[in-house]
């Protein structure tokens, strides 16, 4: 008897063998309901393949989680399509689903608590520094200074052997400029979810210049007497819809659903080029049922936080296992009624928290990230309570309800929480907000390579003659973090096994 066969010999509950009767076509596996998965579902449907998708959890859309705030939908999950980039690449499937983007433009304002509990005005932090001389305010001097702090901070790596961190370019980039230096370290955390000295410092050349770029382009505008705005890019309705339209749309053409499914073992049977995985299913509280499932095609659709549910073998096992290295950013959201006499308006940046408005106003979002969003739950609510001083503050605006009175929404999109919602990502599902480039891990989110006609990151090109696959944001090439990536390694996987293997001849 094999060892796969030995395993399940002691199973005690009824095992059923999906196979014998399945539908024609080559048989395509997705783990994981999030966007990616949902995504490459969809498109591999389309194609002809016969797809079954296992879900943890009790609804689709992963880390996109939309709740119902007294009428309001407010995002607990993914807030910003455009996080991400350019969403002209994925508009064709949102309209094809039947929804539209929607951009909201609002007058931009931020206001910067710092250590000491000032308030302080975005636009005076960089008045300051060009009265004092600091030299960044061209983009040939950004340029410049990059450089030259980089070359700085590698010729010490060099000598001490100890690798640079985004704490020590900012110290190094805005010297004595201490409220400017807190003010993007703070923003950074918040941008990329960890502790500027647990990001790995060529996020100098990313997201930091991007940022940077971005506020001295408001700053001259604002300088000149013009107005500036900021903007963000999301499903209109609330972004729930999107996950909600896939699943229907996958259902409505023959394709497989289960929620509270999970596999826990994939097995790689290397002569016959197929795959069986024993699929746990129930929910907390009942007794698991176990089924195993035979694939030709397996689409891997969950955070690599989570790779280490599963017990791999054969030719995947050393690319599942390396990609448990990667990190994920501890985020905590709170989504909290206001009660106001004026409109409030603007973003509010402190050194733990972020906080913005909702489109109507009537929702302040406060949002938590590394340190913050790692703490347990009563400590997590003491300092969303110590954060309504500030919505006070500088709102001119008052909570309808205490911390204590934020609930976890259910597990289903829309999920009405009239007291307001709390959700921490750190949870067995998602196990963090979004991957992350740390010191540690910045050389296996570098090498790329092309297969079958699409570039993708080393790490995660397909195996086992281009039938196994990698799909979720921590895979894609250039969106990683965000929504977008999400979608766009889907379509990206979908478009490999296309071109491949051909349609899944239905």
């Amino acid at each position: 008897m094999s060892n796969w066969n030995r395993r399940y010999s002691i199973v005690s509950s009824c095992i059923f063998l999906w196979g014998s009767f399945s539908f024609a076509g080559q048989k395509v596996v997705v783990i994981g309901a999030g966007l990616g998965g949902l995504v490459s579902a969809y498109e591999l449907q389309k194609m002809g393949y016969d797809v079954r998708l296992f879900e943890k959890g009790q609804r689709p859309g992963g880390r996109v989680f939309t709740v119902n705030i007294r009428g309001t939908p407010v995002e607990i999950g993914g807030e910003d399509f455009s996080d991400g980039g350019d969403v002209e690449s994925v508009h064709p499937l949102i309209q094809e689903l039947g929804l539209n983007f929607k951009e909201l433009q609002a007058p931009f304002s931020l206001s910067y608590v710092d250590s000491h509990g000032r308030v302080l005005n975005w636009f005076d932090l960089f008045g300051q520094a060009e009265a004092k001389g600091l030299p960044i305010f061209t983009e040939e001097a950004i340029e410049k200074r990059i450089e030259s702090v980089l070359k700085a901070i590698q010729a010490r790596q060099s000598r001490d052997n100890i690798k640079g961190n985004m704490r020590e370019f900012l110290e190094k980039f805005f010297e004595d400029h201490t409220d400017l230096r807190d003010f993007f370290d703070a923003r950074m955390k918040t941008f990329e979810g960890k502790e500027t000295e647990d990001l790995d410092f060529s996020y100098a050349k990313g997201s930091f210049k991007e940022l940077l770029e971005l506020y001295l382009e408001r700053f001259h505008k604002v300088k000149a007497g013009d107005q500036v705005a900021s903007s963000s890019v999301s499903i209109e309705g609330g972004n729930g819809r999107l996950p909600l339209a896939l699943a229907k749309r996958i259902k409505e053409m023959g394709g497989q659903i289960e929620y509270q499914a999970s596999p826990r073992i994939i097995h790689d049977r290397n002569n016959e080029k197929k795959y069986e995985l024993q699929i746990e299913k129930g929910g907390t509280g009942s007794k698991p049922t176990h089924e195993i499932v035979e694939a030709d095609i397996v689409v891997l659709a969950i955070p690599s936080s989570a790779y280490g549910d599963l017990t791999v073998d054969g030719k995947i096992k050393h690319a599942v296992e390396q990609a448990k290295v990667l990190e994920y950013s501890p985020i905590a959201k709170a989504l909290v009624p206001l009660k106001w006499a004026t409109p409030p308006s603007g973003y509010i940046q402190s050194n733990h928290s972020f906080g913005w408005l909702s489109s109507d106003n009537s929702v302040a979002t406060l949002y938590y990230s590394g340190k913050d969003a790692a703490v347990s739950e009563p400590d997590l609510k003491a300092s969303i309570q110590r954060d309504f001083e500030n919505l006070e503050r500088i709102y001119q605006a008052t909570s309808q309800v205490l911390a204590n009175d934020l609930t976890y929404p259910g597990d289903t999109q829309f999920y009405s929480c009239p007291n307001g919602a709390i959700k921490n990502w750190t949870d067995s599902y998602a196990r963090g907000g979004y991957s992350t480039r740390t010191p540690k891990t910045a050389e296996l989110l570098d090498a790329t390579t092309e297969t079958c006609g699409v570039k993708v990151l080393q790490a995660f090109q397909p195996l086992n003659g281009e039938t196994f696959y990698f799909v979720g944001e921590h895979t894609s090439k250039d969106a990683r973090g965000s929504m977008l990536g999400a979608m766009l390694s889907g379509m990206d996987a979908a478009k490999m096994i296309k071109n491949c293997h051909g349609s899944g001849s239905k």
